[in-house]
């Protein structure tokens, strides 16, 4: 978008990345020992939020009784590491042979709308109208986005109400030029009359045009 004529002060949405505990499922061994991505994964929770097993109910209150799995130093990569998974037969593997489990970073909010992730990116427009703008922006996106899939682009703002405002003076103009043929035609009772009319309005209109006028002025006229 930065290389797009009269698109400035391009911005992202501010992501501010904050640290996380990710575990990289290791497919081919859980594959080996019969272990699914949900059983590794339930593990891990029962250790870190713990599982919710039950409800206690105090008089007119009901509380979530949770089991958690507890560390006595508290739990860090090395030690999840030793956690261990059932497998089906009933042997126990340890989790660091199915997962790595390891320190790394992530976004702190991750907008969603319609069920998907979104992230915006926002610009102003100077010295150039909005409509081409956006119309230089679609082309090179497109390009860029073709190349991956999954990927899809919404446009918005002000352009996207300029674009709804084209379309209804596009058909209140078209009921307006009706209108006028429909009262024509009553008035003088000719169909033939009634497009001679207009067309000699129209004529009149184009022939009041100053002289000097360059055609990308009449064309917008026009428009």
């Amino acid at each position: 978008m930065t290389t797009v004529p009269g698109a400035v002060d391009v911005s992202v949405e501010q992501q501010i990345d904050v640290p996380i505990l990710g575990a990289r499922f290791d497919r081919q061994a859980m594959a080996r020992y019969g272990v699914m991505v949900e059983d590794v994964a339930h593990t891990l929770e029962a250790a870190l939020q713990g599982v919710t097993v039950s409800r206690i109910l105090e008089g007119r209150y009901a509380f979530d009784l949770v089991v958690r799995q507890a560390e006595a130093e508290g739990w860090n990569p090395e030690t999840l590491g030793h956690l261990v998974v059932d497998t089906p037969d009933g042997a126990k593997i340890p989790l660091q042979v199915l997962a790595q489990v390891g320190k790394t970073t992530g976004p702190n909010t991750i907008s969603r709308e319609q069920v998907e992730r979104k992230i915006v990116v926002m610009c102003n427009v100077a010295g150039r109208d909005v409509a081409s703008v956006v119309k230089d922006m679609q082309q090179r996106v497109a390009l860029i986005i073709a190349e991956k899939p999954g990927y899809a682009v919404a446009y918005g703002g002000q352009f996207e109400s300029a674009e709804e405002a084209g379309r209804l003076l596009g058909v209140l103009g078209i009921a307006v030029v009706l209108g006028i043929a429909l009262l024509l035609h009553l008035a003088f009772g000719s169909a033939r009359d009634a497009v001679l009319v207009m067309v000699n309005l129209r004529w009149r209109s184009l022939a009041a045009l100053p002289a000097s006028s360059s055609p990308a002025a009449c064309s917008r006229w026009r428009r």
